[in-house]
């Protein structure tokens, strides 16, 4: 086999992600050329990237990029067998040896079913990556542990909860309804593998069509269910990724979203990260716990640990008259950090969740129990609910965890939930306009 050393190199340096570092099977520590395809697949995704100078096969060990690397990408390689148990590769008058392994050997690659959906990939994979730093983080409840996908005739979201949050964002998609849970180790791979390979399907069209095209580039996904727990197909590119989704029913997050409100309060979320930040360290010695209250239009924002006590006030729009809620700091840095502009904070009373908008995504966060008011609060009593601690009927149980996991930095969000895909707008108490649907 004969292939330039850069289309090599690079197709190899794009299916690394994809290889795993230990593999429990040796065989897929390779990369197959075969039939003109490159192929990497590790026990839960498979990657095939169109590579049509593979004319014969061959099983290459990922260590091969080390000695690519070097040389110079217009070479020509050339792939041979040495012997029975060797294989060589040579370039420029540079060659190295390595063993021989039976490409036979390698697994069968799943069936691609047929990729009828097509979805705007930036629009799906911004919001699949917004969503992962919600899943789940223990095994005892596997459909939180992914990114839950639902496509439906009348709209689509993407949603992912951990049982004390949960995250909703609507994607512009209208299809035959399913409902999916893609593993977050698969959503980091394709997102990693977009930004690398994306491009506009069809390179032979005209000045307008090839800028709408890059505009709004496109997925096409397809579902086999031949075999339990199912397998997802997403063809971008000269990608088709191959993932083996997780088994099982997820919760109805869009049900668990609040719709209504007796407390709303907007104001720029920086203002209200740096005030977080300012009593972080005291509510970190104490219970995690940060207490928000209200009233005119001053928000003040505090915490407690042992005789230390810490405040600070920020500006809020405020309607519903005063109250107080009180959230876990972690939550709160994490969701703040990375949004800019105003956000809009809604609840009903301090033991009831919290709804957190920001015309882009839709966040719902549980509070912390506190005692309220000048008696000093008995530490012990004081604590997070879940989601299914709170009024939702048992039906719209996301599950729990027992301990707060520190959440990951937020992705950075970029676009708004089109109208038609978002979920309707909180009415607060007592109104009887019609709900609204959040804006972008």
């Amino acid at each position: 086999m004969r292939v330039q050393v850069r289309k090599l190199r690079d197709a190899m340096g794009l299916l690394q992600p994809v290889i795993p570092k230990k593999p429990t099977i040796k065989v897929i520590g390779n990369i197959l050329l075969k039939d003109g395809k490159a192929i990497a697949m590790n026990l839960e995704t498979t990657v095939i990237a169109d590579f049509p100078e593979a004319d014969g096969q061959a099983l290459l060990p990922l260590s091969l990029l080390d000695f690519l690397r070097y040389v110079p990408g217009d070479t020509v390689a050339r792939i041979d067998p040495e012997g029975e148990r060797t294989m060589s590769i040579s370039c420029n008058g540079s060659k190295r040896t390595f063993p021989f392994t039976n490409p036979e050997e390698y697994p069968p690659t799943p069936e691609i079913p047929s990729l009828d959906l097509h979805v705007d990939g930036d629009r799906l994979l911004e919001a699949m990556e917004m969503a992962m730093p919600y899943a789940a983080r223990k095994d005892d409840r596997p459909v939180l542990k992914g990114v839950t996908l639902v496509i439906g005739k009348e709209g689509s979201h993407v949603a992912a909860g951990d049982g004390f949050r949960m995250f909703y964002k609507g994607i512009p998609c209208k299809a035959e309804p399913t409902v999916r849970i893609i593993p977050e180790e698969a959503v980091s791979l394709m997102k990693d593998l977009w930004k690398k390979t994306a491009k506009p399907e069809s390179p032979a069209m005209d000045a307008l069509l090839a800028q709408i095209a890059i505009a709004r580039r496109i997925i096409r996904l397809g579902f086999n269910d031949s075999a339990e727990p199912g397998v997802m197909a997403a063809r971008f590119g000269e990608v088709t990724v191959l993932v083996k989704l997780i088994g099982g029913t997820p919760p109805d997050f869009a049900a668990l979203i609040p719709t209504t409100h007796e407390h709303s309060l907007k104001l720029f979320a920086q203002d209200l990260y740096r005030a977080v930040l300012q009593v972080a360290n005291v509510a970190a010695e104490g219970a995690g716990i940060v207490r928000l209250q209200w009233s005119g239009n001053e928000l003040k924002v505090s915490a407690v640990a042992d005789e230390q006590t810490v405040e600070a006030r920020t500006f809020a729009a405020i309607e519903g008259g005063e109250g107080c809620i009180a959230f876990h700091v972690a939550y709160l840095l994490k969701y703040l950090k990375e949004r800019q502009g105003m956000v809009e904070i809604m609840c009903d009373r301090p033991d009831g969740p919290g709804l957190f908008l920001d015309g882009k995504s839709t966040v719902v966060i549980m509070p912390m129990f506190v005692q309220w008011g000048d008696t000093p609060p008995d530490e012990a009593s004081e604590g997070s609910q879940t989601l299914e601690e709170s009024e939702a009927p048992a039906d719209r149980d996301i599950g729990r965890e027992e301990e707060h996991d520190q959440p990951e930095e937020a992705p950075e969000e970029k676009e708004a939930v089109p109208a038609e895909s978002a979920p309707a707008r909180p009415r607060k108490r007592g109104s009887s306009a019609k709900s609204k649907k959040q804006s972008e």
